[in-house]
Parts: C-alpha cells; sequence; structure tokens
C-alpha cells in the first residue's frame, strides 16, 4: 500500500495484492504476473481515517480474502490507518535499502563526478543521431541515486561498445574510466536482485 504517488496536486492511493499459497516461496521474487491491483483512488490528502475507509470498502469487495500483513513505509498515515484497521505490518524494505544506498554512495565524488559526465553527455547526443546511446533521465530525487540507471546503461554500452565509431566512443570513454566505483556498483545492484 502506497500513497505518495502525487499526480499534479492530488495523490494517489495503491493497494496491491499478492496471492500467497503453500506452494509459494517466500525466498522467491515477486514479478509483475504476480501482483493484483486491489483499488486506487485519488484525493488531495489521505489521513488515516481516509486510508483506513478506503482499504476497508476496498477488501469489502474480496469478501474470500484474507489479508495476511499489509506493507507499508513508515507513512503516519498509513500507519494510523493499519493500526485503526488492527492488521499485521511489515515494513516496505526498499526504504530500508535506499538508506543503505545513501549510507554507500550519497557522497561518493567519482558517483558524483559520473552523474555529471552523464548530464554533459546528454546534452551533448540528446538531439544527434546517437541520442539512442543515453541511458534515461537521471532524477536528483531517484530513490537509488541512479544506481540502477546506471548499471544498466553502462552493461548497454559495453555490449554495443566495439561496434561504435571512434568519434561516438571518444565521448565515452568517462565512464571506463572509472572502473573501481562500476565495480561496486555492479556488485550492489546484482545483490539487490
Amino acid at each position: 500500500m502506497d500513497e505518495s504517488i502525487q499526480i499534479g496536486t492530488e495523490k494517489l492511493l495503491l493497494l496491491l495484492g499478492v496471492p500467497l499459497n503453500k506452494e509459494h516461496s517466500h525466498c522467491t521474487a515477486l514479478r509483475g504476473e504476480d501482483v493484483q491491483v486491489l483499488g486506487m483512488e485519488v484525493q488531495h490528502s489521505w489521513t488515516g481515517d481516509l486510508i483506513a475507509d478506503f482499504v476497508g470498502r476496498t477488501l469489502a469487495g474480496f469478501p474470500r480474502l484474507n489479508v495476511a500483513y499489509l506493507i507499508s513505509d513508515r507513512g503516519t498515515s498509513l500507519l494510523a490507518a493499519v493500526r485503526r484497521l488492527d492488521y499485521s505490518w511489515v515494513g516496505d524494505c526498499s526504504h530500508e535499502m535506499m538508506n543503505v544506498v545513501k549510507d554507500l554512495f550519497n557522497k561518493d565524488k567519482s558517483l558524483q563526478e559520473l552523474c555529471a559526465a552523464i548530464g554533459a553527455l546528454r546534452c551533448r547526443f540528446l538531439l544527434t543521431d546517437w541520442g539512442g546511446l543515453l541511458p534515461p533521465t537521471l532524477r536528483d530525487k531517484d530513490r537509488f541515486l541512479r544506481l540502477f540507471r546506471i548499471v544498466e546503461w553502462v552493461r548497454r554500452m559495453d555490449t554495443y561498445w566495439e561496434q561504435l565509431p571512434d568519434k561516438v566512443r571518444r565521448p565515452l570513454l568517462f565512464y571506463r574510466r572509472q572502473p573501481a566505483l562500476l565495480r561496486r556498483l555492479t556488485r550492489f545492484a546484482t545483490w539487490w536482485i
């Protein structure tokens, strides 16, 4: 359950469900087909009471559903709703992992330099025939400090490297000059997955 997805001045409250059965392994990563949208609703703000009402109304539409627990971040309104509904609560591990990533990489100068160089590359390549080589926009507020986007982009560039003409390789060389950083980022991204 998450209520922080903002659409203009309104917030979307999203309730997802994952069916659990005896054969389900709790050590296996979830896939898109494992998750079902149970309900969503948009309002200007969400209080604990409004969230609890939404969850109650939504779950009433699934009379045979047995809720094992709710997963969310530590949002005050979400936790108030969980308490009001008297469900078991599990913290969203992505927030915990985000804190680990921040501790490891937030002040890493080499990562900051790499991100700046990718930004400069975007300015140089965006409206050229080579714009397709660019990574997706690296947002400043990316929860994981752009780590996954960068690792995926580096893998893609390494795959294309031999086919690229020298005039394109030269502006891309900056990322290949940081092997220690890239090993650390890749190791972390692989561990997370």
